[in-house]
């Protein structure tokens, strides 16, 4: 179901062409039973489970949210596959627009045969025009004039949400943690330059490999809190992910690499991972996080 070299859109074609939707559906309400303690009410027709938190307040999980850091995960492969689809044809741009041509016409194909599924899900509507914008800006051949595709029929969907496209994770993980190369509440330099370049070196590799990376020299004593240190992991956790359930690996990166967090428990720290307690909406601090203080 995933998407390969030569066949860089196979996970789209398979969800909109609904072979893997119900599947995808199915591993929702799974981990949703499986990860929310306090389950009020499934809408299985709007595919949202309701929930009470904590604090006894009603939220709600989607199907759209669930599948949202998996859309973004294939999004990335795709461009990857074409990337090196491309290669493999070497300097022959005739064969690479054939090549771009053939997977412009799947992705009009998808448009115009999938629309009560991308209605339904409209990141996907976001992941194919991403994958056309990405053709144009980066593998156009020279002398090519740009793709097009229709989108008049998704005209009421575009009026309520706008197209956004994807921030890179790089994006993302500078919207969170961007503040912490200027002052804290106190007017005291949060960090140095030195280490926050590498405490973002360190970030960047575990987010794109997906893995913790070897650690040969730990970040010193930053000057905010602990809790909004570890809050700042929940929210790129929230941002990449999405999902209520906690992927473990943030949690042991954040032991791993930051000296501040030594003595720190595994499991006591992934009680409080997201906990808004403590944690101040300072001036300073970044809108992203600022955002989910709010909600």
């Amino acid at each position: 179901m995933q998407n390969t070299s030569g066949e860089p859109l196979l996970f789209f074609e398979n969800v909109i062409k609904g072979s893997a939707l119900n599947a995808l559906r199915d591993t929702y309400y799974k981990e949703c039973l499986e990860n929310l303690s306090n389950i009020i009410n499934i809408d299985r027709e709007r595919c949202i489970v309701y929930y009470l938190d904590e604090d006894a307040n009603e939220k709600e999980h989607s199907f759209n949210q669930h599948i949202h850091h998996l859309l973004r995960k294939e999004f990335k492969n795709s461009k990857k596959y074409i990337e090196r689809d491309i290669i493999q044809l070497g300097d022959d741009n005739s064969k690479i627009w054939q090549y771009l041509n053939i997977q412009i016409s799947k992705i009009k194909l998808l448009l115009s045969e999938g629309k009560d599924t991308i209605l339904k899900i409209p990141d996907l509507l976001l992941v194919l025009n991403g994958i056309v914008k990405y053709i144009n800006n980066i593998h156009l051949p020279e002398g090519k004039d740009e793709f097009t595709i229709d989108e008049s029929s998704y005209h009421e969907l575009l009026e309520e949400k706008p197209l956004i496209y994807y921030k890179t994770e790089e994006e993302i993980v500078n919207m969170v943690f961007g503040y912490m190369k200027g002052l804290n509440e106190k007017q005291q330099r949060i960090m140095t330059n030195d280490q926050y370049n590498l405490m973002i070196g360190y970030i960047n590799d575990f987010v794109n490999t997906e893995t913790i990376p070897q650690v040969a020299t730990k970040i010193e004593h930053i000057k905010i809190t602990k809790d909004l240190l570890r809050f700042s992991f929940w929210v790129l956790h929230k941002e990449l992910i999405t999902t209520n359930a906690i992927n473990d690996d943030y949690i042991h990166f954040l032991i791993k690499v930051f000296d501040d967090l030594k003595g720190w428990s595994f499991e006591s720290l992934k009680k409080i991972f997201g906990a808004k307690t403590r944690v101040f909406k300072f001036p300073f601090i970044s809108e992203t996080i600022k955002k989910h203080l709010q909600k």
